[in-house]
């Protein structure tokens, strides 16, 4: 592929792309900062369309994740008592620190929807006081890499209806046959 493209050869690729015939990937790392870091201005004027609510909802999902994380803090000290707690709240950080920083803006949905949807269930179904603690560092975990998730869906979709957005971060996508 060509690094630059005209655009009717965007046009062209579009097509393709609703044909199914190719696919475009961008990393989950360029799409999570250009919702966070790029102005709403700069986007709208360069693509025509309105990203607000998009912004905020991933902006949203940034901030309640390190929130619903302090409220898992407090559940354990509320579930366990002060010796247990603090064993399990500095290992349990450690823990999410580790996987918020390094593979949140890996995989898919189903890599953390499924367990939050499983230890949610633990919560409504039995008396485990890990149930309501599990389930809110899993909530945390999910809405963080949910962030990273919605900006990748949102770009490839922005990047698929603007030429001027494809022409500004060419560099960062990639145009994948599909079988």
């Amino acid at each position: 592929m060509p690094k630059y493209l005209s655009e009717q050869d965007y046009n062209n690729l579009m097509t393709d792309r609703k044909a199914g015939n190719i696919d475009i990937e961008i990393s989950k790392d360029v799409a999570r900062q250009f919702f966070t870091h790029l102005s709403r201005h700069n986007i709208e004027q360069t693509t025509g369309r309105s990203v607000t609510l998009k912004k905020l909802l991933i902006l949203l999902f940034a901030i309640a994740a390190p929130a619903v994380f302090t409220c898992y803090m407090y559940s354990v000290y509320a579930h366990y008592d002060a010796t247990a707690a603090s064993f399990i709240i500095p290992a349990s950080g450690i823990f999410w620190i580790v996987v918020y920083g390094f593979t949140s803006n890996q995989g898919g949905w189903l890599i953390g929807t499924i367990p939050l949807v499983a230890a949610a269930t633990l919560v409504f179904t039995t008396e485990l006081k890990l149930a309501e603690p599990l389930t809110l560092l899993l909530l945390s975990l999910w809405l963080q890499r949910s962030t990273y998730l919605l900006a990748t869906f949102w770009l490839k979709d922005i990047i698929s209806q603007s030429y001027a957005a494809f022409e500004e971060l060419v560099e960062h996508i990639q145009i994948i046959s599909t079988p």
